[in-house]
């Protein structure tokens, strides 16, 4: 017997049947299936996978916007009050990173990363975010007298920039499958999806710790 592909609901027996009567979705012949001796175990099967290189090469685009992000804040013209006080504030953090250490710039980053698994709204706050780490890297800029690329340049020199990017794309690329998978399959689609969520998170957050640690080491060293 035919099953939709996407829903699963058995379809009538009606030849040159094109849409599910259920969910609407566009129905491959019915023959195609029955000749290869595809079942509806295996069509469920089907429901939601994304390849992996789909996977990396949106990952791969989105790594390279949140860059851009940074770029554009690091451009950015800032007044000479507006840099002091930012200056001022990442000064201020400074002495509360060397107080509460590790878990305060894990907590910090993590909290960020949470926010732009959430579709839509997620990547907007994370590319805001991204932004203005570049509005700092203009100030520092500004009051040294240094390129803003350069300084930005010289940002990727550290492993846990690399390493907090990463986990920042692959936030924001999972808040994209999951509003793909939604789209295209349901809610079939994306409750497959929270499987790749859960492990997502769970790399960031490892990501995320050893950012934080190989950071707090650097600062231990530099000061």
């Amino acid at each position: 017997m035919p099953y939709c592909r996407i829903c699963g609901a058995l379809l009538p027996d009606e030849k040159g049947l094109r849409y599910c009567p259920n969910c609407g979705a566009y129905l491959e012949p019915v023959e195609r299936y029955e000749k290869i001796g595809v079942t509806k175990v295996e069509v469920d099967k089907g429901i939601g996978f994304i390849p992996l290189k789909n996977r990396l090469a949106v990952l791969a685009i989105i790594f390279a916007i949140c860059f851009f992000a940074t770029l554009l804040g690091a451009i950015a013209k800032v007044s000479p009050v507006e840099a002091q006080d930012m200056i001022n504030e990442m000064e201020t953090l400074e002495e509360m990173i060397e107080v509460a250490g590790v878990p305060l710039i894990f907590g910090n980053n993590l909290i960020y990363c949470l926010i732009m698994f959430v579709p839509v709204l997620g990547p907007i706050s994370g590319l805001y975010v991204l932004y203005s780490t570049g509005l700092v890297l203009a100030a520092m800029s500004s009051s040294a007298g240094i390129n803003p690329f350069l300084l930005l340049t010289m940002l990727f020199l550290y492993p846990h920039a690399w390493m907090e990017y990463l986990s920042y794309s692959l936030a924001i690329s999972e808040s994209f499958w999951l509003l793909y998978s939604i789209v295209r399959f349901g809610f079939g689609g994306f409750k497959k999806e929270l499987t790749n969520l859960w492990k997502a998170i769970a790399i960031c957050v490892v990501m995320l710790l050893l950012a934080a640690i190989i950071e707090m080491q650097m600062i231990l060293i530099i000061s």
